[in-house]
């Protein structure tokens, strides 16, 4: 991104590395392109455009498949909320960019809750602890040593 931002960057490099963040971002694997500034300078003239449309055409109506692919590689070391961060920060992306689309917006919203709802399935249920009885500790008469903790202060 340095070196197009100096026009160092050949053509060829920039236009692989357009084409790899739109892959991921079509794929929903990544959708940081969408969001950040320094990855949407490396696009010009519309491709940044055509990545937009490309993810509300063909991302978005298959969302729930990445939802659900994303679901089914969960491993119990993680929590499901942690496991589904990314599912929910692309969401909030793809809010960001298709909030006055309301086709769109009808499918993040279902997604989000989709996920939500999934996540509060997955979370593993609270022990139950029941409730301790405390009774009272009697104070202790014998001393245990003969020396006192003062012993070895210089006077």
């Amino acid at each position: 991104m340095r070196l197009h931002g100096y026009g160092l960057l050949p053509e060829e490099y920039r236009k692989k590395f357009v084409d790899k963040v739109s892959a991921y971002a079509i794929e929903g694997d990544d959708l940081y392109a969408l969001k950040d500034s320094d990855i949407r300078s490396m696009f010009v003239g519309e491709e940044f455009e055509t990545l937009r449309l490309q993810v509300r055409d063909v991302l978005l109506p298959r969302f729930s498949e990445v939802r659900k692919e994303a679901q089914d590689s969960h491993d119990s070391s993680e929590s499901p909320e942690e496991h589904l961060d990314g599912i929910l920060e692309s969401l909030n992306t793809l809010e960001d960019q298709f909030g006055g689309d309301e086709d769109a917006l009808r499918i993040i919203t279902r997604e989000k809750k989709a996920a939500n709802d999934w996540i509060s399935e997955a979370e593993p249920p609270e022990p139950k602890i029941s409730a301790r009885a405390l009774g009272s500790v009697g104070v202790q008469e014998e001393k245990h040593g003969t020396r006192s903790i003062f012993d070895d202060i210089d006077d």
